[in-house]
């Protein structure tokens, strides 16, 4: 297997639909370019539309799942999808990785590496909005780093 994001026409794809959903607002549980979307939303968008074959929905969640639990849906989710493999830390990050970040108790945001160190994701309070993996806000509550693939 390899990286879905190896080929440069993907990641020229990533970073051209990247760029078209920064300021879309903060919508819990959807996925509209400019019209409202959720971390998890915006990276299955980002995903489907530069063409990773997959059919999961996002999972339902609650907002204040990480109050209450320490297991993480956010984490249920990716190992569930086909050809999503979590790499081994200090594995170099490339274009179309997900990241996910601790909230609270457990993993329960999600960002898509562009053009690392840079990422996109969508959090309440800024919308949808790049972020700097090397930004210690980001570099302290990161989690585990997943990779699309494919055969």
């Amino acid at each position: 297997m390899r990286p879905f994001f190896k080929n440069a026409e993907r990641v020229k794809a990533l970073e051209a639909e990247a760029r078209r959903w920064i300021g879309t607002p903060f919508v819990p549980f959807q996925g509209v370019c400019q019209g409202g979307c959720d971390c998890v939303h915006l990276v299955h968008q980002l995903a489907t539309d530069c063409g990773f074959p997959h059919e999961l929905k996002p999972p339902c969640y609650t907002l204040d799942a990480t109050a209450h639990r320490e297991d993480s849906q956010l984490r249920g989710y990716l190992e569930s999808i086909p050809n999503c493999l979590r790499l081994d830390d200090g594995e170099p990050l490339m274009p179309g990785d997900l990241v996910t970040f601790m909230m609270g108790r457990a993993p329960h945001h999600l960002g898509m590496m562009v053009t690392p160190p840079v990422f996109i994701h969508s959090i309440r309070g800024l919308g949808t909005t790049f972020g700097q993996l090397d930004d210690p806000t980001y570099a302290r509550r990161k989690d585990a780093v997943y990779r699309l693939m494919e055969r």
